[in-house]
């Protein structure tokens, strides 16, 4: 199960969420707008991250103010996505769960003072949100082990909606995680193809096939290629008696 393993780690779901290197290579990092700024229409001068307090994140070596890694809409909002999950998880790592309530209070004061009053309260929702569902993951998932056939992984998958749907409504669970999802479970499908010895190589060359024209471009090549036999040049052949 080698393959299923790796697959899984690499997509996230088994050992964790987004690398730190995801969050910094995403995308550029915006700074959100003082809520002074926000009222006036006018985005003001970022305050300045290594202030005595202010909870900061390590992206490759960058030290970035924990509010400037969330994402304001071009109509103002909160944005949430796939890069809105990988801030959750690089501030879930910088405040593990022994963090003190006066950690916690520090980061929750940075947020109100970096980001307009409702997004910083969102923004705050979906940081104990997150980390609520992390400490289920990892007490829940490990208990069904890795799956072994198509069923336990349909049932794996299901089981981290679950989980997903215990913490965040549907759009938030698709906005945070629906496209790694659908990738992760169409690569372990892949995986399982791919092993299947009952289909020929052109049968699993259709169905990996199939399974890639699901997933929007950049995400093919999480869908494996079909294995195909070995081809034997005549002159390779053994002399026959």
């Amino acid at each position: 199960m080698s393959c299923v393993l790796a697959v899984l780690a690499a997509l996230g779901w088994w050992i964790g969420s987004p690398s730190a290197e995801e969050l910094a290579s995403s995308k550029p990092v915006t700074p959100a707008p003082a809520p002074a700024a926000v009222a006036s229409g006018q985005n003001g001068p970022a305050r300045a991250s290594g202030d005595k307090g202010t909870p900061e994140v390590d992206a490759l070596g960058t030290k970035l103010d924990a509010a400037r890694l969330f994402d304001l809409g071009f109509a103002g909002g909160l944005t949430v996505d796939r890069d809105t999950r990988a801030t959750l998880e690089a501030l879930s790592t910088v405040m593990p769960d022994e963090s003190s309530q006066v950690d916690i209070d520090r980061l929750e004061a940075t947020l109100r003072q970096g980001l307009p009053q409702e997004d910083a309260e969102k923004a705050i929702k979906l940081f104990h949100d997150y980390r609520s569902f992390q400490a289920d993951m990892k007490r829940e998932l490990p208990e069904m082990g890795l799956p072994e056939t198509p069923e336990a992984s349909k049932a794996y998958f299901d089981r981290v909606a679950q989980v997903q749907r215990r913490h965040f409504d549907d759009a938030t669970v698709n906005a945070l995680f629906g496209q790694d999802v659908q990738g992760a479970r169409l690569a372990t499908l892949g995986a399982f193809i791919n092993r299947d010895t009952n289909l020929s190589p052109n049968q699993k060359k259709d169905q990996l096939d199939a399974l890639r024209a699901q997933l929007p471009a950049d995400l093919r090549a999480l869908i494996p290629e079909a294995d195909m036999p070995p081809l034997i040049a005549p002159d390779s052949e053994p002399n026959k008696p």
